[in-house]
């Protein structure tokens, strides 16, 4: 009676131990499968990260771009800037020139009408000259 009480005993264990064994295998595949879905998460991370840093390294290489088109044109600006004060100073000389032809040409204008005036008159004392001369 002792050997099967202890035989009893000993099942109940055994089948307590099966049930403890069962319940861990449970567990660890519970575990490997936690653990996969977090490789995978891992995984999905890394390749969302290096996307992202590529992203980044092209926005980095635009941005590097745009800001020496924007120096080349802030250069071109400058040049431009430069040439359109050449051409306004020369735009002020060419009419400070033209004024002073005007005023040349005016005062050509006068004397060509004082000379008209001058030679009119002469022909009229020729006349008058001639008349007493005959």
């Amino acid at each position: 009676a002792d050997a099967a009480e202890r035989a009893s005993v000993a099942e109940k264990a055994a089948s307590k131990a099966e049930a403890t064994v069962a319940d861990l295998k449970a567990q660890l595949t519970e575990q490997k499968n936690r653990v996969n879905e977090l490789e995978t998460q891992l995984e999905e991370s890394q390749t969302e990260r290096a996307a992202q840093s590529e992203a980044s390294e092209k926005q980095e290489q635009e941005l590097e771009q745009l800001r020496e088109e924007s120096a080349d044109l802030s250069k071109e600006l400058e040049s431009t800037k430069s040439e359109l004060d050449s051409l306004r100073e020369r735009a002020s000389n060419l009419d400070s020139e033209k004024m002073s032809a005007e005023e040349r040409a005016a005062e050509l204008d006068r004397k060509q009408r004082a000379a008209e005036e001058e030679s009119e008159r002469l022909k009229e004392l020729f006349e008058q000259y001639k008349e007493k001369v005959d």
